[in-house]
Order: structure tokens, then C-alpha cells, then sequence
């Protein structure tokens, strides 16, 4: 999606500056042996992992005062080892907050936990199935990095989960000595520079990307209205004012839960600062949306549906010529009115309602392709918003200009020391070591999976996988299994609920048109004779505990809705049930009329679709436009990565992108 926000002038710009062939290769070359090493570092942390625990079992007999003593003189002995510490004094570091940590809150970190938290010590994306311990696992990791003396960024994927783990780690860090802080979205900059002088700082990953940016404004570094003054910068060294002081204390440590969804499915949305520029005024917009509903598609314009991108052609570019001359002004300028233009059918073609974004009081708000979930703060730019608003017959809002941002993408890459756990490293392994120089770590299941995975199931139409999901839902219900139905849009979403309402079977609706209380709705959805709805992977990282006796049932029953545009997303929805060997099973319920196929274009789009009607080969057609998405979004955040290099190489002189 934020590869739409890169106009089409910017974008031919910015690729024809040529790549370094040498440097590829060196940097293919090292990705390579990152990936050819992931054997050799699992055997290496479960091999730690016990030798933690060996040293750890030594300690249980020791008076508190000892064990923090070992604790301390261990923790200044891999101080002075430098960068990357190991040996007996990590080990006798690590053992000692195991114990404490256990002492503190009862839970005691198995092989394959402590296994996890080196991988995160050292800089590894770690995955780790739904509910082996992932919280656990950062605990440590946090802990080891914060008795060293790091500043420790653990970042969530929202307020709540940050709010909720800080709160009830708290006690343990403090037993350890650690200073923990919570960053809330309501707190003043003066709240949040206090907080930020923890030892360990919980947050969610936007409030510490702003955060950030703030700090550029207030210091008065280089953003892109060029708004630097040599005075405010002498004046943040001077400290003639406390608000112009960085909130941050450094990029140190951070910590990322949910990292495949944080570094690569969001990694290229803009994360801007700006300011509105006056009263609003839609008659630009409103002008582009006039020129482009005169082009006719395929003459004047083509659209790549996988790639999600509009291309004008050469009849186009001379048809928005001689339409624009009556309106004058920007419409004098060339690439001026191609991108306007190219905004404007973007806004009619590619971005549609309850799916891209909802309209709520009057508001378009943009919906997060990845979690189903409101991005309130969030508005597109170049003119886009206001078009959409339009489309919508709702008042634009006020043109804002911008005055600084940056990407997930950028930011996380500036920490020293970057980390991350995730149930769905494997797909998206090679994307994390080329881009963040992260080392996959696969930590294996304490027990066997108890797991049933069927067979896709696959019907004629869109109504037939409906009708046929709601008669699974209500027979799971019926032998006390709970469960839980995972969508890819508000649409979908909606008709299955009314679908399960028209057959009187009790259900909550979880969408980003109701989602107050995501994370409170998602733990209730494994009590018996629950039937949940949720967009995509609302509730991420909130466990969903079984009810009294749903287990003896059967347990927890994931039905998906079509699949999603990404493997990962279905990985993950899967994954919430049969945690720590609860029992629980799985299904997917597919047609040839997946909304899936419809991004194929071409030749191979139209035999796909046509291929896709013998039921036999329908899952392997959805696999491989899955595939086919997946590696479009790939190589779209390698253009963003690649227009990040190009344009830092340019403003070189200017001190960088933000």
C-alpha cells in the first residue's frame, strides 16, 4: 500500500539511479551465509540454554542477597568483554536473573524460553509457535541487556499489550534492580522524557517512532520542509529551554514482539509529522477526480492490481493535457497533473471502503491491511486522503504540509542492538537478515503439537463457503469447542455474522468497525460455545486460554475464510489454537472466486481463474497467487529500501532522509 504513496515521477527518478554491483553481490553474499548458519546457532543456544540451567539449579539454595551478588559481579565481568559478549560470565548472568525471575513471579524459563532470550540477546529474529513464551523469553533477554547497562525499547504491537506487560513485569525487573517505565499515547513530552530514563521502557512501536521524530523537530534537525535554524540547535545544546530536550535517551536496545509484522508488513508505512496548512481547500482534488473519470481504462490507463499501482499512457498524459487547460494553474505543470491524476484514480480504483478504510462520523479512517485495525492518526498523502474523502461525499479536510517523517523501515534500523519474536519468521527470513541484519532462529516446540490440520475445503462460490462455515461453527459449538473464524475484510466479516445470526448462533464481532476492546474480546474467544469473528489478526499476542473443559472437547477450532494475500497471516491465525499442547484443530474454506485470484493479471491471471473451477487444483491456484502477492510486496519494500539508499546517497550533504 505505502508503495502507492511513491508517486510516479518520484519513483522513475529515484530508480534510475544506477545500483553498486559490487556491493549487491557483497551484500547477497552475506545474506547467504546468515541463512546457511541457522543450524549451527540453534544447537549453539539450546546448548546455552542448558548450561543455564545447570548453573541456575545451583543457585536455588542461595539467600536472595547471594544470588544478586552473583548477579553483579557477573554482570561487570561482560562489561568489559566488549560487544559481543559470551562465555561462563554470560552464562552466570543469565542464571542468576532465571532464578530471580522465578523466585519473583513463579514462572521458570525452560530450555527452549532461555534458548530464545540468548537468540534475542544477541540480535536474532526468533520464532517461536503461540504460546511456547515469548513474553518470557523478552523478559530475560530485556534483563540480561539491562543489567549491562543498556537502555531497553521492548516494543509492542499496541498501547494495551505495552501497558499490560510493563505493569506485570514490573515487580520482576525491580527485583533485579531494573527501572521500568510504560509509555502511554496521552502522556505530555515532560511524562515521557521521565519515563524514557528507565532501564527498560515498554512502548508500541509508533509512540517511539514519533517520539523520535518529535525530537528531530525539537532539536531543530534537518525534516523536509527544511525548517533547520543553526540557533535551535545551539539551543538544545545550550538547554535554554526544557521542552527543545530530546525525550529519547538512545536508540540502544530494542526488543520487537510481533517483528514480522512491525519490519516487514509495515515496514514501508510513512510515519509523518505535519501541520495543516489552512482552511480547507478541495478544489484541486476535486478537479483531478473530474480529468479522471474522462480516461477509460486500458487506453488511457492501465492498473496492475498485484502490484497496486496505476500507469497512464501515452494517450493518457495528452487526453490529461488538453483537459486540464481550462482549470490552469498546477495543471500548467506536467508532472504535476500526471500525478494529481494518478492519485485520482488510485482513489476510484484501488483503494476501496470497509477494506483499505472506513468512514466513521464523517471521517475517513485508514485500515491496517495486516491487523484489521483503525490507524486513526494516519492520513494519506499527496492529495490522496482528500480524494478519497470526496469519493466518499464527505467535506475534504484541510491540505497538511509536511514537516518531517520517516519509515518502520528506517527507523528501527538506526537502534545499536535490534531483535525481534515472531510465530512466522520462516517466510519472511531472508527480508529481516538483508535489510536489518537479523539471524533466524527457529526455537523448537517444548512438547509435540496436538494440532489437527484438514484439508482445504473447497466450494462452488463466495455463499457456499459461508453456508458451509456457519454449519461447522454451530457443530463445533454443539460438542462444546469453541470458536474462532478469521476474515480478510470488514465485508467478509460482516456477512458471516449476519450469515450466523440468520442461523441464531450467538457470536462477537471483532473488526475495525468494533474494535474498543480488541484484546479483552480475543481471551474470551476460547470459553465453550464462543463463536468469534475477527478481522485478519485482530488481537495479536493476547493468549486465548481455554474454557473449563473445552480442551476435553476438542479445543479450540480455527476456521479461515479464504485465505489471506499473505501465508504468514494464515500461520499465524492458525496458530492460536492448540497452544501448549491444548488439542485444537484448523480448516480453510476456499472458492474459485477468492478475491485473491483477482490480483493475477495477464495471460496467467486468466488461467489461473479458469484453472482455479476444477476443486482439485483450486488451494495449489490460491497458494500460488499467494505467492505470487507476497513477492510483489517483497520486491516493493526492496524499491523502498533501495530509494532509501539512493536518496541518503543524494542528501548526503544534509545530514540525511528525516
Amino acid at each position: 500500500m505505502s508503495d502507492r504513496l511513491i508517486l510516479p515521477r518520484s519513483r522513475e527518478f529515484v530508480q534510475s539511479i544506477p545500483q553498486k554491483p559490487l556491493g549487491w553481490l557483497a551484500q547477497e553474499a552475506g545474506v547467504s551465509r546468515i541463512l546457511a548458519g541457522r543450524g549451527r546457532r540453534k544447537r549453539q543456544a539450546l546448548k546455552f540454554a542448558k548450561r543455564v540451567i545447570h548453573a541456575a539449579d545451583k543457585m536455588q539454595q542461595q539467600p536472595d542477597d547471594a544470588v544478586k551478588q552473583q548477579l553483579q559481579e557477573s554482570a561487570a565481568k561482560v562489561r568489559k568483554l566488549g560487544a559481543n559478549p559470551s562465555g561462563k560470565q554470560v552464562i552466570h548472568c543469565f542464571a542468576a536473573i532465571r532464578e530471580i525471575v522465578r523466585r519473583i513471579s513463579g514462572m521458570e524459563a525452560y530450555h527452549t524460553q532461555l534458548a530464545a532470550a540468548y537468540g534475542l540477546f544477541r540480535g536474532g529474529a526468533v520464532e517461536m509457535a503461540t504460546g511456547e513464551g515469548k513474553t518470557l523469553s523478552a523478559v530475560i533477554a530485556a534483563s540480561a541487556h539491562g543489567v549491562l547497562g543498556h537502555v531497553v525499547h521492548v516494543i509492542s504491537a499496541n498501547d494495551y499489550l505495552a501497558e499490560r506487560d510493563g505493569n506485570e513485569l514490573a515487580e520482576v525487573y525491580q527485583a533485579l534492580g531494573l527501572s521500568v517505565g510504560i509509555i502511554l499515547p496521552d502522556m505530555e513530552r515532560d511524562e515521557r522524557r521521565a519515563v524514557y530514563r528507565s532501564d527498560i521502557v515498554y512502548a508500541a512501536n509508533k509512540e517511539v517512532a514519533f517520539d523520535y521524530l518529535r525530537d528531530r523537530i525539537a532539536s531543530g534537525l534537518r525534516s523536509v520542509a527544511g525548517d533547520a535554524d543553526i540557533m535551535i540547535k545551539a539551543k538544545r545544546v545550550l538547554g535554554s529551554s526544557a521542552n527543545d530536550q530530546p525525550v529519547l535517551r538512545a536508540l540502544d536496545v530494542a526488543i520487537v514482539d510481533e517483528v514480522d509484522s512491525v519490519l516487514i508488513d509495515d515496514a514501508g508505512t510513512p510515519l509523518l509529522i505535519s501541520t495543516e496548512r489552512g482552511a480547507s481547500d478541495s478544489q484541486i482534488p476535486a478537479q483531478a477526480l473530474e480529468v479522471a473519470a474522462q480516461l477509460t481504462e486500458n487506453r488511457d490507463w492501465r492498473i496492475n492490481r498485484l502490484a497496486g499501482m496505476i500507469t497512464l499512457t501515452d494517450k493518457g498524459l495528452e487526453k490529461i493535457q488538453q483537459l486540464g487547460e481550462k482549470f490552469g494553474g498546477p495543471w500548467k505543470q506536467r508532472v504535476r497533473r500526471e500525478e494529481m491524476v494518478s492519485q485520482a484514480l488510485s482513489a476510484v480504483h484501488l483503494f476501496k471502503r470497509d477494506e483499505h478504510y472506513i468512514v466513521r462520523d464523517d471521517k475517513v479512517m485508514i485500515i491496517d491491511q495486516n491487523t484489521g485495525r483503525r490507524m486513526e492518526d494516519r492520513f494519506w498523502g499527496q492529495g490522496l486522503h482528500q480524494m478519497i474523502e470526496l469519493k466518499e461525499g464527505l467535506e475534504g479536510s484541510g491540505e497538511k504540509r509536511p514537516l518531517i517523517s520517516t519509515t518502520y523501515q528506517r527507523f528501527f534500523r538506526r537502534y545499536r542492538t535490534l531483535s525481534g519474536t515472531s510465530g512466522t519468521i520462516d517466510e519472511c527470513a531472508r527480508e529481516l537478515a538483508k535489510v536489518y541484519n537479523l539471524r533466524p532462529l527457529a526455537i523448537p516446540l517444548r512438547k509435540a503439537s496436538r494440532r489437527k490440520m484438514h484439508p482445504p475445503r473447497v466450494y462452488k462460490d463466495a455463499d457456499r463457503v459461508r453456508a458451509a462455515l456457519v454449519e461447522s461453527a454451530k457443530k463445533c459449538i454443539t460438542n462444546g469447542q469453541a470458536v474462532l473464524i478469521g476474515t480478510r475484510t470488514i465485508q467478509d466479516a460482516e456477512a458471516i455474522s449476519n450469515a450466523l445470526t440468520d442461523k441464531g448462533i450467538d457470536h462477537q464481532l471483532l473488526s475495525a468497525a468494533q474494535d474498543a476492546d480488541e484484546n479483552a474480546l480475543v481471551a474470551k474467544a476460547g470459553q465453550a460455545g464462543m463463536v468469534t469473528v475477527a478481522t485478519n489478526m485482530a488481537g495479536r499476542g493476547t493468549d486465548i486460554r481455554l474454557g473449563a473443559k473445552v480442551a476435553e472437547k476438542g479445543g479450540l477450532v480455527v476456521l479461515l475464510y479464504q485465505q489471506h494475500f499473505s501465508k504468514r497471516v494464515d500461520r499465524q491465525l492458525i496458530g492460536r489454537c492448540a497452544r501448549q499442547q491444548d488439542p485444537g484443530e484448523a480448516m480453510i474454506f476456499v472458492s474459485p472466486d477468492d478475491a485473491l485470484l483477482a490480483v493475477l493479471a495477464g495471460k496467467k491471471g486468466w488461467l489461473a481463474r479458469r484453472c482455479a473451477g476444477w476443486s482439485l487444483l483450486t488451494p495449489r491456484i490460491l497458494r500460488w497467487a499467494q505467492k505470487m502477492n507476497e513477492q510483489e510486496n517483497a520486491l516493493r519494500r526492496h524499491r523502498l529500501v533501495e530509494a532509501d539508499r539512493r536518496m541518503a546517497e543524494l542528501l548526503a550533504f544534509s545530514g540525511g532522509l528525516e
